[in-house]
């Protein structure tokens, strides 16, 4: 978590430095391109991996370089990013490193099959980047220069609801390999969650796609990962919508509960489909986006080669809420 107050009226001295910043990359990309690849590499991220904390990038450019024009600006935006955030706090060792600012520094640039859409074209439409001098999308332009991911059609929908007031949660395993669900958070690299169903009182999670995502599976699998007041199990119904296929279709019912709990970290299973053989995970399948000359895209049961391990349910807002009421 992070948290920032930031003085408005010493931005424009930071929008100066970023010109001199990104004027000096451009001109000697060759030299700095190493070290950017290092920051890039190991510097703070957030949950867009190509947001990169303002001051930790700068700070490691600045370090990583012997004197020059290239250190010189890095030094500059370090210290205006400093004056400009005038209050920045942060829990979690997962953002140690975050100062209260991030900068766009992707690692490739991202365009839409249809050519609809270009991650780079679209930065480039800001005001920001819209002055005479050298600005920073043309450095994001020199560091993506040569890689590119190709976007797909998104605008899928994932939907589960059930009939107690059991805690269930809904899981989506995006290409990126990494695992998102509404209680950590709404936003993901391609697409957006409800409210968690414990905090809105509902017993529905639901997922959107962006219109444009990236290429590979869409994993999706429900936890009922604890009793209600009244509910000792439930009976869970899962909804998906493909607009390149038709209506919504549904899948289950399938009955949930701990009576068999799988209580691993996810190591020692191979793939998604032997959470079925536990009555508190159902694996209900993927959603394949690849190459839109395939045509339709169905939800089907596969043999996903489990690689990561789920992060666990934060647990201490749940206890403090029960213990208020």
């Amino acid at each position: 978590m992070t948290k920032s107050a930031v003085d408005m009226s010493a931005l424009p001295a930071l929008h100066s430095a970023m010109l001199n910043f990104a004027a000096a990359i451009v001109a000697d990309y060759d030299t700095v391109s190493g070290v950017i690849a290092q920051a890039q590499t190991n510097g703070q991220k957030f949950e867009y991996k190509s947001n990169l904390d303002l001051q930790d990038f700068s700070s490691r450019l600045s370090n990583g370089l012997p004197a020059s024009a290239a250190r010189s600006a890095a030094l500059e935006v370090t210290s205006a990013v400093a004056r400009a955030v005038v209050g920045n706090r942060t829990i979690g060792d997962a953002v140690n490193d975050a100062h209260g600012l991030a900068v766009f520094v992707p690692s490739i640039g991202q365009v839409s099959s249809d050519n609809l859409y270009n991650d780079l074209r679209a930065y480039n439409d800001l005001a920001c980047n819209q002055t005479r001098a050298t600005v920073w999308s043309e450095a994001v332009a020199k560091i993506v220069a040569g890689s590119q991911e190709t976007l797909h059609s998104g605008g899928f929908s994932f939907y589960i609801s059930w009939d107690t007031d059991a805690d269930l949660d809904l899981y989506v395993w995006e290409p990126n390999l990494e695992i998102y669900a509404p209680w950590m958070g709404q936003t993901t690299p391609n697409g957006f969650f409800s409210g968690d169903s414990y905090d809105v009182g509902e017993s529905v999670e639901y997922y959107v796609s962006n219109d444009y995502v990236q290429p590979g599976d869409y994993d999706v699998f429900v936890e009922y990962y604890k009793d209600g007041k009244t509910g000792t199990n439930a009976s869970v119904e899962f909804w998906y919508l493909d607009p390149d296929v038709g209506d919504w279709q549904m899948i289950g019912p399938v009955t949930m509960d701990l009576g068999n709990p799988y209580l691993g970290d996810f190591s020692d299973i191979d793939s998604l489909d032997e959470l079925n053989g536990f009555s508190n995970y159902w694996y209900a399948g993927a959603l394949t986006r690849n190459m839109p000359e395939e045509g339709a895209v169905t939800i089907n049961a596969g043999q996903r080669k489990i690689t990561f391990h789920a992060r666990p349910k934060k647990q201490a807002p749940r206890l403090n809420a029960e213990v208020k009421k």
